[in-house]
């Protein structure tokens, strides 16, 4: 024998719930109850009826309003111990407020993307050898096969642009997942783009990663900082201070494997890179 807890959520109505074993028929519990604050009843499973397995079983679980309209219907596992959580299905309004789909990239369609959330463009330069990250939410499963960033002005001679991919750690750079290499000619005026070989990100949170690299900084196409940025800082904010990326000193060659401690960049705007999704 043991005790399965079902905890009830308050909508402000007045709610019926019943659980019953497959194909039984039977109310094995039963409530009717008006919910101002969320209430927990225990259900004794006994072990003298085919009804229930040894340890669990797959029931029914409906949740009525006492007119008999169903608001949820579910069948779930109840397992010794365990809670059972029953929320109200929401109104009409809510399920379609809730139903607009996140937008996505498009798999298959060789589609280009601009990954940092902008509204504005501008001009700028970054200081050589420092390796600056920036977050990039990805909401669902893809390839990249390029990644590439604009040069407006060209660089001293023999400059060039790093570009990769950071994945996320607790809000921060973490692992390495995509070193491009110096694919960039600093000393090209035009958009560029590195190909690589086509490499999956799972859906979750990333850092797009850019350093120019050897002799004199090019002048890039600069993002405006997007508004879902949220870069962690030691400190309050200063004054205007509006922190958009994380970097790394004295990266003069291949990213390192792992981004190690950051430093918190304050600037108004990074490198727009591009990629290409496979």
């Amino acid at each position: 024998m043991g005790v399965c807890q079902i905890t009830i959520q308050p909508q402000g109505q007045v709610l019926r719930v019943d659980l019953a074993a497959p194909g039984s028929g039977t109310e094995d519990f039963h409530l009717n109850a008006s919910l101002s604050s969320a209430v927990t009843f225990p259900l004794t499973i006994g072990a003298d009826t085919t009804l229930y397995t040894a340890n669990d079983g797959n029931y029914t679980l409906s949740v009525k309003r006492l007119d008999g309209t169903e608001l949820r219907g579910d069948v779930v596992r109840l397992a010794m111990d365990d809670p059972i959580v029953v929320a109200p299905q929401p109104s009409a309004a809510q399920v379609a407020a809730s139903s607009v789909p996140e937008f996505i990239y498009r798999t298959g369609q060789s589609a280009w993307y601009l990954p940092l959330g902008s509204t504005s463009t501008t001009t700028g330069t970054v200081t050589i050898d420092r390796m600056f990250c920036m977050p990039w939410r990805v909401p669902n499963t893809i390839s990249i096969d390029r990644i590439g960033c604009e040069i407006t002005s060209t660089g001293g001679a023999g400059s060039v642009v790093r570009l990769g991919v950071y994945r996320d750690d607790n809000g921060l750079p973490g692992a390495l997942v995509v070193d491009a290499g110096a694919g960039v000619n600093g000393t090209s005026a035009t958009v560029q783009s590195i190909t690589i070989s086509a490499t999956e990100l799972v859906r979750g949170n990333y850092w797009l990663a850019v350093a120019a690299q050897v002799g004199t900084t090019p002048t890039f196409r600069m993002a405006s900082v997007g508004p879902d940025y949220q870069i962690p800082m030691t400190s309050a904010p200063t004054a205007n201070q509006l922190p958009g990326c994380v970097y790394q000193a004295s990266v003069s060659g291949a990213f390192p494997a792992t981004f190690g401690t950051p430093v918190v960049a304050s600037i108004q705007a990074q490198p727009r890179i591009h990629i290409r999704v496979a």
